[in-house]
């Protein structure tokens, strides 16, 4: 289960090229095909996978913790009706782990839901059993967790995605009805709506840098030529932390890390703070001789590290330009369902608690790349980037910048 890590193509990206992202059209997904989408028909997708847990509230201190890890069998189909209308049915085996390994419990669901784009309105029905006995193949666990990994995903030829996929359908059989609910949905008048602002916001940005210095978002192709996304074996690598001439960096949208290794000189950014998401906060310092100052940069560098590596290597953001509309949207705080907060904490709300939340997924990236395992490492890139502004918060509040801060419009 291991991944291909190959050196990774570094092109800049500035996040003005994403205007081009708000048309929301699928040109690739593994296990589907845009003729599908043309005619139609059901696009199904079976996984097998391990992935990190997070907590699906901040504590106390304002983290989003790491609770353990999933091993998960899953389908996902999705319909696009063409009475404007959008339904999805996700069925998922999980396996619970804690942290050590130990296994906790296992969940079996099945979520049905349908939206209609005209009314805005969505129906959705619920279905899920707990039961004590591991389902899932948990052989590889033990190495996910040495390895520090964030996600791993089996490749299934045809045959064992037939019977993966009968193996799901059995269990979800068994589960107890539920009765359908009608919630709040996303009508088109709303998508077009949230497309909008991010071309408008996009535009207006400003370019990230200073005179001491400077960054460039390399996490992925320019989107203005989708010739450099490519389907292919030849998939770029999170190459996190770079290192140039003792200079580690990482990044992605407006939130990254530059780090002098050899001085502790240091250079941090975010995207938004409380009651300021269009503002860029950059901090200059050096850690010097203080430790906790150490530790609070070596906390932010890891968590940028593990936000670009969901966002490039678990989200394929290289492979399917799809991502990338969404990615820029939670990382600009922008609302993308009412009734639930901006940025990567609603996010994280949205696919805990929203039972619409696969459409919605579906909405602002295509039918074909949404699915139930992409929908969950969603979940755990804007935990991450929530955790590293609240430690950049911590950063500032302590004034690990002595030599100076830089706060001003993003866009």
């Amino acid at each position: 289960m291991s991944k291909n890590r190959i050196k990774k193509l570094v092109v800049a990206m500035s996040l003005g090229s994403l205007l081009s992202l708000t048309v929301l059209q699928p040109i690739s997904a593994e296990n589907s095909s845009v003729s599908n989408i043309e005619k139609k028909s059901p696009i199904t997708t079976v996984e097998s996978y391990i992935i990190e847990t997070y907590s699906d509230t901040q504590n106390s201190e304002g983290y989003f913790e790491k609770i353990g890890y999933e091993v998960v069998s899953a389908t996902t189909k999705i319909v696009e009706g063409t009475d404007d209308t959008i339904e999805a049915e996700t069925s998922s085996v999980s396996d619970f782990y804690s942290n050590d390994g130990s296994y906790i419990k296992t969940v079996i669901k099945n979520d049905h839901a349908t939206n209609n784009y005209s009314t805005g309105k969505a129906l959705v029905k619920n279905q899920n059993v707990t039961t004590s006995s591991p389902a899932n193949d948990n052989s590889q666990l033990a190495s996910f967790i040495k390895n520090k990994d964030t996600f791993e995903k089996n490749t299934l030829d045809t045959d064992q995605q037939l019977k993966l996929s009968k193996k799901i359908e059995e269990r979800v059989k068994l589960l107890p009805d539920a009765e359908s609910r009608e919630v709040k949905g996303i009508s088109r008048d709303e998508l077009e709506k949230v497309k909008q602002k991010i071309a408008e916001q996009t535009s207006k940005r400003t370019v990230s840098n200073t005179t001491s210095d400077s960054f460039v978002d390399t996490t992925l192709p320019s989107v203005a030529d989708q010739s450099n996304f490519s389907t292919s074996s030849s998939m770029m690598v999170s190459t996190c932390p770079s290192n140039t001439n003792g200079v580690e960096s990482c990044g992605a949208w407006d939130n990254y890390y530059r780090h002098n290794i050899l001085n502790g000189d240091f250079t941090v950014q975010v995207l938004g703070h409380a009651g300021e998401d269009s503002m860029y906060s950059r901090l200059h310092g050096s850690i010097g001789t203080d430790t906790a100052k150490a530790t609070r940069l070596s906390t932010f560098k890891q968590q940028i590290n593990t936000y670009e590596r969901y966002i490039v290597d678990d989200l394929e953001a290289g492979v399917f330009w799809e991502i990338v509309g969404w990615a820029s949207a939670l990382a600009s705080f922008i609302l993308l369902v009412q009734g639930f907060g901006t940025g990567p904490v609603g996010w994280v709300a949205v696919v805990a608690l929203y039972s619409n939340a696969i459409l919605t997924f579906a909405g602002f990236t295509s039918s074909a790349y949404a699915t139930n395992a992409r929908l969950q490492i969603s979940k755990n890139a804007a935990s991450q980037l929530s955790n590293a502004k609240t430690t950049h918060y911590n950063m500032l509040y302590n004034f690990d910048h002595n030599y100076g801060s830089v706060y001003e419009s993003g866009f």
